[in-house]
């Protein structure tokens, strides 16, 4: 849904001015009144069968002044990519949820949509999600890539350590967190950043989140903004609670199982210990 920029502010607003280090580590001023560079959309990923979810997104999106269009979910697994259950057993310690592929799917294809395409970046949300349009005209209007960030959370369900790396950063503070902050709701995306995901995470045998917070595994950072820009509304997941629902790991798996657990825990570590060591 392509929304007026000439209309960039609410009529009668003053605009929002604030300070921003760049990746020079320099501080500007910036304001709120500002466009998004050209062809940065905004992408509402959706069932198609989600009425009351997608009418009452549209309704909190009224009047933003952003291009924004529902993406419609999958609810199957993606056949471009590769999903094996033991591998997801021994990963898990159990078999992925259908619905849990879907959402894999959903956002990989995304990411193979913006990778594929000529979008500079785009911010992608789940449509449960409630965002600072303000905030998001003002990520959009400058380009990630140059900042050298390519993947940026704009919200995450559980608290993990982090460091600062800019502060301040569009008028709040650019983190790196390390562990699993889990939750897909909301996060910008680069062209670059979709094909780096696209390469290195077409092989399913995680959650979607999961496998996002492994960065030391695709190779981009996990960096997000802090405070969230953006929040979940309460409510019933799509993807439902029945995916736990699962026996015991098969005898023949909980070897590799075991060993896989102590060789992931060892990577996390030590890929800690290096990024502390380092600013960026």
């Amino acid at each position: 849904m392509v929304a007026d920029h000439e209309n960039r502010s609410q009529p009668g607003r003053t605009a929002k001015v604030f300070k921003h280090t760049d990746s020079e580590g320099q501080h500007v001023m910036l304001s709120d009144d500002v466009a998004p560079l050209p062809n940065c959309p905004i992408f509402v990923v959706s069932l198609t069968s989600a009425t009351a979810r997608r009418a009452a997104f549209t309704t909190r999106a009224e009047g933003c002044g952003l291009d924004w269009q529902f993406f419609n979910a999958y609810e199957t697994l993606l056949p471009s990519l590769d999903y094996s259950e033991r591998d997801a057993i021994i990963h898990t310690g159990r078999p992925l949820h259908r619905r849990e592929l879907g959402c894999y799917s959903s956002h990989f294809a995304l990411w193979e949509k913006i990778a594929n395409s000529d979008m500079p970046q785009a911010i992608i949300l789940e449509d449960d999600v409630v965002i600072d349009w303000n905030f998001a005209r003002v990520l959009l209007s400058r380009d990630m890539a140059a900042e050298n960030v390519h993947y940026l959370k704009l919200y995450y369900m559980r608290g993990v350590p982090f460091r600062m790396l800019r502060d301040p950063f569009l008028g709040r503070n650019l983190i790196r967190f390390s562990g699993f902050a889990y939750g897909m709701q909301a996060y910008l995306l680069t062209r670059e950043g979709a094909q780096r995901l696209i390469e290195k995470l077409r092989h399913v045998s995680r959650p979607i989140d999961d496998e996002l917070d492994r960065d030391w595994n695709h190779g981009l950072p996990n960096l997000a903004v802090f405070p969230f820009p953006a929040f979940e509304s309460l409510g019933p997941s799509t993807i439902g609670d029945d995916r736990y629902d699962h026996g015991a790991v098969p005898r023949d798996l909980a070897l590799a199982r075991l060993a896989y657990r102590i060789r992931e825990k060892f990577n996390r570590i030590l890929h800690s210990s290096e990024w502390r060591r380092v600013r960026r």
